[in-house]
């Protein structure tokens, strides 16, 4: 049998996409098994094994969900705009990044996972990021990835093993169902609603405080609302210029007493007025919680403590 040539797995790398309509396999990371379904970027499944148990990620079109050891679930309901990444394992199934982001050169050939394939080495090319899958920039040497030469795909990596895999099934239904019925179900956020300052006013609630001081240079950015009805907060930002060196962030409404009242840190006093401040040694962000008429008000910045204690001393009502 002639010797398998570079153009031919070029190839087979560069047409992998129409090569296969559906992947079924199995494999380990370390001592991890891991199983996965593919129908496409929008319709797969992952599982994988740890010591406490499994993961599970599945999505199907819009809606998606995982759970984990602990039994809950969580999904983002057929919200598209809440997504969610799909395991790196599934990098295998996309290998052209490999074309543009590495010098490739076959070694010999093996069977690998009961399929022929080509082993390759490759050797990530300078000053060329990865796409997508493959990100090889600051790799310190050469990888050696066995490539399928009927369909394409990397049959492994120095990561992940790629023990069994089969092409072209007719995956079941139920693949991609829902999770069970009797598992606790955390629903993902649904996204605020950017609207500006009148119309936050306008649907809120609850009167809408702005700070009567902020810094030299304040910007106003954005203005969130809640979705729900009624909403249960507003959130306020601010940059603080030149060149965004700050940012100020105020949310209020009646959902921030429930954060405050979880909060911990030391009491600041200025006049009547008691901020509850949390910060770490170190970590450039604090958080201040501000009680004013029975209401409380939460502020994030990366301000000096000082000068985010005199923002949030200083609410009052706003123009």
């Amino acid at each position: 049998m002639a010797a398998v040539g570079l153009g031919e797995v070029l190839e087979v790398i560069h047409s992998s996409p129409r090569r296969f309509r559906t992947v079924r396999a199995a494999g380990r990371t370390g001592d991890a098994p891991w199983r996965l379904w593919w129908a496409g970027d929008a319709r797969w499944r992952f599982e994988e094994d740890h010591a406490d148990g499994s993961n599970v990620q599945v999505r199907a079109g819009h809606t998606w969900w995982t759970v984990g050891p602990s039994g809950e679930v969580h999904t983002n309901e057929g919200d598209p705009g809440i997504r969610l990444g799909m395991p790196a394992q599934f990098g295998l199934l996309h290998t052209r990044g490999l074309l543009a982001c590495a010098i490739l050169r076959v070694l010999r050939e093996e069977r690998v996972a009961g399929r022929r394939a080509a082993v390759l080495r490759a050797t990530p090319r300078p000053r060329v990021r990865g796409f997508r899958w493959w990100h090889l920039e600051g790799w310190p040497q050469p990888l050696d990835v066995p490539i399928d030469l009927e369909r394409g795909v990397a049959l492994g990596t120095p990561w992940w093993r790629v023990d069994e895999i089969a092409f072209d099934e007719d995956l079941a239904p139920e693949v991609f169902s829902r999770p069970p019925e009797d598992l606790p179900v955390v629903r993902h956020p649904v996204r605020p609603l950017e609207v500006t300052l009148e119309e936050a006013r306008r649907r809120a609630g609850f009167p809408v405080i702005l700070p009567a001081s902020l810094p030299h240079g304040a910007r106003f950015l954005r203005c969130l609302l809640d979705p729900a009805e009624p909403p249960g907060w507003v959130d306020l930002t601010w940059a603080i210029d030149p060149g965004h060196l700050y940012v100020v962030r105020l949310r209020q409404g009646p959902e921030v007493a429930r954060d405050a009242a979880r909060a911990r840190g030391r009491v600041v006093l200025r006049g009547d007025t008691r901020i509850l401040v949390e910060e770490e040694e170190g970590v450039r962000w604090r958080r201040l919680f501000v009680e004013r008429g029975g209401r409380w008000f939460e502020v994030e910045s990366d301000l000096p403590t000082e000068a985010a204690v005199g923002v949030a001393a200083s609410l009052g009502e706003g123009p």
